[in-house]
């Protein structure tokens, strides 16, 4: 029969002086162990010893097995909680002013696929870092574990004179960052279940895409664009290509008989099969003839490419001040300079990408072929570049069959629906349709 005897004596120490200590004996064998409490430290009181002693003899004086394994599970996971609070406690904190030198954010992870950002993406991811370490050394928060929701609650708060995507991207940044250096719980993980006291949520915001530009700024833009800034443009316009990727277009990305352009786009290189071919435009091809063949070798604008690798930054102003000389207004009406709002920028580069789209689509391409032109992930994605007019929407409607009308189409009728069919015509098909228009009255004034 399992008996279990237990007593409790002193014991003096060199090193702690008077201690305590359990002699117990259980099925015939006898035990003694010096007491200790939850910091592992020698008990010298016998309050405390009397709990210590009664909490370890506990598992083995319970008669009932089942009980008993019970008490020593408990006994175990106790143990293992009071180690691990022991190892917080003693692990040194990580200043935030070292997170960055230790963790980089410089690679991104998407599923199974991981892949190094480029220079440029981890310049961002610095800089938007940076201003939460500068935020928090000014309000004396100097350790990542030291942060508190209520912390990330006002750091966002100072941010509220940019944009909430930009106040969204800041954020992730951070959690990322603290992420990479294993800060748990993480201060800036958000929640989308239901809001409390210690919850986060992204800014609520409308993505704010660009306007495509009309024919009548795109002619003056390209038309009184010079050098390299004209044939950038162009490459925007008939390409659909994003400013980086047509920036650093080299001349390996362009056949020799300049009718085609092959190039792996920077935002979807990581993905397989993300090479795009795109046929060169009749006017871009003659853009591009200009250089001599001798000379089609490294990038196809090498003054561009160099300052968009130092700072793409000056290649989007010197872009920005180009629309503006030829009368673009650039930004959102209401946003900007005298308004006391942040400026929404409405017009750019990237207007150029959604003047291709928008005219593709008008032009009768199939929506699959733009989609893989302009390597856009989902349908959903070219939805935010196609820009319907009110034209648009009546052409559409005219397609219409009139099934309501009982007698034959009359004369107005027809002539109104030659005029959708030239209207709706590529402008190099319409002299043709002109020849034939004159050939027909000639016949019948003969």
């Amino acid at each position: 029969m399992k008996t279990t005897k237990g007593e409790i004596f002193t014991r003096k120490t060199k090193k702690n002086g008077t201690v305590y200590v359990l002699r117990y004996q259980t099925n015939g064998q006898r035990f003694t162990i010096t007491l200790k409490d939850e910091l592992g430290r020698p008990i010298t009181n016998k309050r405390d010893a009397t709990k210590a002693a009664d909490q370890h003899l506990a598992p083995i004086t319970i008669k009932d097995d089942a009980a008993r394994k019970q008490a020593i599970a408990n006994s175990y996971r106790d143990a293992l909680e009071t180690a691990k609070e022991l190892e917080e406690a003693n692990k040194p904190k990580t200043p935030l002013t070292t997170m960055w030198q230790l963790h980089p954010w410089n690679v991104n992870t998407r599923g199974n696929t991981e892949r190094d950002l480029s220079a440029t993406s981890v310049k961002d991811n610095l800089s938007q870092w940076t201003k939460f370490t500068h935020w928090a050394e000014a309000n004396d928060v100097l350790f990542a574990e030291d942060v508190q929701i209520d912390h990330v609650k006002a750091f966002r708060e100072s941010l509220k004179a940019l944009s909430n995507a930009r106040i969204n991207k800041i954020t992730l940044c951070c959690k990322v960052m603290f992420d990479l250096s294993d800060i748990d719980p993480n201060p800036f993980k958000t929640t989308t279940g239901r809001l409390n006291k210690d919850s986060l949520r992204q800014k609520a915001h409308k993505p704010q895409g660009r306007r495509e530009l009309t024919v009548d700024e795109l002619e003056r833009v390209c038309q009184s664009a010079t050098g390299e800034l004209r044939t950038l443009l162009a490459i925007g316009m008939f390409t659909g290509l994003r400013l980086g990727d047509a920036c650093r277009l080299t001349w390996r990305n362009i056949a020799p008989n300049l009718k085609k352009i092959t190039v792996d786009p920077s935002k979807t290189r990581y993905k397989n099969n993300s090479v795009i071919t795109i046929p060169v435009h009749r006017a871009l091809k003659r853009i591009l003839g200009e250089t001599p063949m001798a000379e089609r070798a490294g990038d196809v604008l090498p003054e561009l490419a160099v300052l968009y690798n130092k700072d793409k930054v000056q290649v989007s102003r010197k872009i920005q001040r180009h629309f503006i000389e030829n009368e673009v207004q650039t930004h959102l009406s209401g946003t900007g300079g005298d308004t006391g709002t942040r400026a929404v920028v409405d017009v750019g580069f990237h207007s150029l990408r959604h003047s291709f789209v928008s005219n593709c689509a008008r032009s009768g391409v199939a929506l699959n072929i733009v989609q893989e032109l302009c390597s856009h992930g989902s349908p959903e994605v070219q939805k935010l570049y196609l820009h319907n007019s009110l034209t648009d929407s009546a052409r559409a409607i005219d397609c219409l069959p009139d099934v309501t009308s009982t007698g034959g189409d009359t004369d107005t009728d027809k002539r109104q629906e030659l005029a959708n069919i030239i209207e709706m015509l590529p402008a190099e098909h319409i002299p043709a349709v002109i020849t034939f228009c004159n050939k027909l009255t000639s016949r019948k004034t003969q």
